[in-house]
């Protein structure tokens, strides 16, 4: 019979040490062979405080709640019902799961060479590639967070990293674009990345392909084309979208004086001969047609603090000529506007104050991709961004070659 083990040997150990095969211990199949375990480890340790996974979602919570309750209702519509409702709180969530499957302890030093790794990197003594040396922040980072909490130095991202991480979410956006446009429509992305095209270029077919399935559902009138555009007015008539004003010109070669303005209502009876133009809105017309952008239909038509400020992004930019307007509410609530083109766009927002939380770079592109992956444009409201992390923004834009589909307020 193989050797039993010894009561003083500690775990670890090899269950028997005699050479002599008579001694040796069987495994199961009758063969001989040695049993080993694991060895304890040994020197200081590092102890998981209690309550120190849920202290971040229990954070993000207290926040979020502080929110009015007729806006938090609404927050988080049309996101996957698996998901919290907001991207902060998902994140201390799954860090909540994450922290929770770590043991209570580690061995010190398990944490100290993933700190010598860096500092080797950072040194230029033994440096990384991007993608190991972002994994390696990534790991060393979340084990700070759970044996070693508090404030911390931590070197910001290096131009390789963040290159890498460009094309890493424009890989993702030009991805899920080849599924959403289909067999036919993503063909030419797709067959660009197989023939060995850059991220860019499988950008720009991946455009190409959008572009031909919008002319294609303009046709057959499936809906999400662009609308034609409207036919120049004929002489007696004005073109459709108020305010509009006449402006004399001279008639069958005889001078006009200015024309009374008409009423809004009665447009279409300017007299015969005139030509219109958009004009300045007033006050009173400018608050009217907020209120009118600011009624959301994913939210049944209401106005909330949020959509009103969507409202002024969008009038905004197209009082600046940045959206052909005018421009309307998305009837089916999966963006925020409507183009005068057909043009879907998205408002997106961040806050710096709160970052990498509230923005980083990477999520923000990569939000950015995919509701491009959909078909929609983005504007990007700048209210709570800071200097600096508007000019990333800007600048990881311009490199995805994004920038005639997004564009900053």
């Amino acid at each position: 019979m193989g050797s039993m083990p010894d009561d003083k040997k500690t775990l670890g150990q090899v269950l028997s040490t005699s050479s002599s095969p008579s001694s040796s211990s069987f495994n199961s199949n009758g063969t001989l062979g040695r049993v080993l375990t694991f060895e304890v480890p040994k020197g200081p340790m590092l102890r998981r405080k209690p309550g120190i996974c849920s202290e971040r979602y229990e954070r993000e919570k207290a926040e979020f709640e502080k929110i009015p309750w007729y806006e938090r209702m609404w927050i988080g519509t049309g996101r996957d019902a698996r998901l919290e409702p907001t991207d902060a709180l998902q994140s201390a969530k799954t860090f909540q799961r994450a922290c929770e499957q770590m043991p209570d302890e580690i061995p010190k030093s398990a944490l100290d060479d993933k700190l010598q790794q860096l500092n080797d990197h950072y040194s230029g003594k033994n440096p990384l590639p991007p993608e190991q040396s972002l994994e390696l922040k990534r790991r060393t980072s979340f084990l700070q967070d759970v044996y070693t909490p508090g404030p911390r130095w931590e070197n910001s991202t290096s131009g390789a990293e963040s290159a890498w991480l460009s094309e890493q979410n424009l890989r993702f956006g030009n991805s899920l674009g080849i599924a959403l446009l289909g067999p036919l429509f993503g063909a030419p992305g797709a067959a660009t990345r197989v023939l060995g095209g850059s991220e860019q270029q499988v950008a720009a077919a991946n455009q190409f392909g959008a572009s031909a399935f919008d002319m294609a559902t303009a046709h057959v009138g499936l809906g999400g084309g662009k609308r034609a555009p409207e036919p120049l007015p004929r002489p007696g008539e004005s073109m459709r979208g108020a305010p509009l004003e006449p402006v004399s010109r001279t008639v069958e070669g005889k001078p006009r004086g200015p024309v009374q303005e008409p009423v809004p209502s009665k447009t279409s009876g300017a007299r015969e001969g005139t030509v219109v133009t958009r004009r300045p809105m007033s006050p009173q017309e400018r608050a009217q047609r907020l209120e009118e952008l600011a009624k959301d239909p994913a939210q049944g038509g209401k106005a909330t603090a949020k959509t009103r400020r969507e409202a002024e992004v969008g009038l905004s930019m197209e009082e600046q000529g940045k959206l052909p307007g005018p421009i309307t509410r998305d009837p089916t609530g999966a963006s925020e506007f409507i183009d005068a083109t057909g043009q879907k766009w998205d408002v997106k927002g961040w806050n710096s104050q709160y970052a990498p939380r509230g923005y980083n770079t990477p999520d923000a592109m990569a939000l950015i991709q995919k509701e491009m992956g959909v078909g929609e444009n983005v504007i990007v409201d700048t209210l709570k961004m800071s200097p600096q992390h508007i000019g990333e923004l800007q600048t990881a834009v311009g490199n995805a070659g994004l920038n005639n589909r997004v564009i900053f307020h």
